[in-house]
């Protein structure tokens, strides 16, 4: 129980931490609403990053965080692991004839507005598998790891618990699969980049993350049909397509996450 208390007091201490971090540091005031959401990204990524290093050295550094191992191909495997995770979605959302562009916008500061998701996505997968997953899986196992981190990746998206079971089994499922990117390229950088491609594109690109409303979109993105393939108001995230590819993206990396452990075990012999 001992080991019990003491986890769940890192656990407590580390979030609330950079919680109250991130609310007490105040907001440099802007005029553009692109820079104004850059700096609400910074600070809490800012904070997480001073607690993370607290807690790691607390810790008498035992945690491995796997931040930057292999980084080209981690990234590289994130990029393009994202990119056909979208376009999949996207396909066949229209080859259905529920996905149509229906506008297209202008977005002022492009450049800035892409920057403010990259550190979004930095500062969840920081938050949710970094330090914690890693404590957590080096204490326990990795099913301990992976449910409460999962758990908190949740709640970090608090809306939708209300918005119906599809809903929340798509945060869940690509809370799952970006677990499965990191344990398969060995990286936190493979899901950061992986959850950075899924985000830009669906929020900035297109406008098909209910979520993601404070974001403007270049396309602006009709859905049509019933409300169980379109998503209803919570667009893909409420949809049963992205829901049945969100498992089908996570078993694929899970399959070639294995293969590439019985090739490396293979050529160590």
């Amino acid at each position: 129980m001992k080991k019990l208390y003491t986890i769940g007091a890192k656990i407590v201490l580390f979030v609330l931490g950079w919680m109250l971090c991130s609310c007490l540091v105040p907001v440099p005031t802007a005029e553009s609403p692109a820079i104004g959401r850059l700096w609400l990204e910074v600070i809490p990524l800012a904070c997480l990053i001073v607690f993370t290093v607290i807690l790691w050295i607390l810790d008498g550094r035992q945690e491995k965080i796997r931040l930057v191992k292999k980084p080209v191909k981690s990234i590289l495997t994130g990029l393009i692991g994202g990119f056909v995770w979208v376009v999949l979605t996207v396909f066949i959302l229209s080859v259905m004839g529920v996905l149509h562009i229906a506008t297209i916008n202008q977005i002022e500061l492009f450049g800035v507005w892409i920057a403010v998701v990259l550190l979004n996505v930095a500062m969840q997968e920081l938050l949710v598998r970094g330090y914690l997953y890693h404590m957590l899986q080096m204490n326990y196992n990795t099913i301990v790891a992976v449910i409460v981190t999962t758990l908190i990746f949740t709640l970090l998206h608090g809306s939708v618990l209300t918005a119906g079971i599809i809903p929340i089994l798509n945060i869940v499922t690509m809370s799952l699969v970006m677990t499965v990117a990191l344990e398969t390229a060995g990286s936190l950088l493979a899901p950061m980049f992986m959850h950075f491609m899924w985000v830009s594109i669906n929020a900035i690109l297109l406008g098909t993350l209910s979520f993601a409303g404070e974001y403007p979109n270049i396309f602006g993105m009709l859905f049509e049909g019933s409300p169980l393939f379109t998503g209803g108001d919570y667009k893909f995230e409420g949809s049963l397509i992205a829901l049945i590819l969100n498992v089908v993206v996570g078993v694929l990396l899970f399959v070639l996450g294995r293969k590439m452990q019985s090739k490396e075990a293979e050529e160590e012999e």
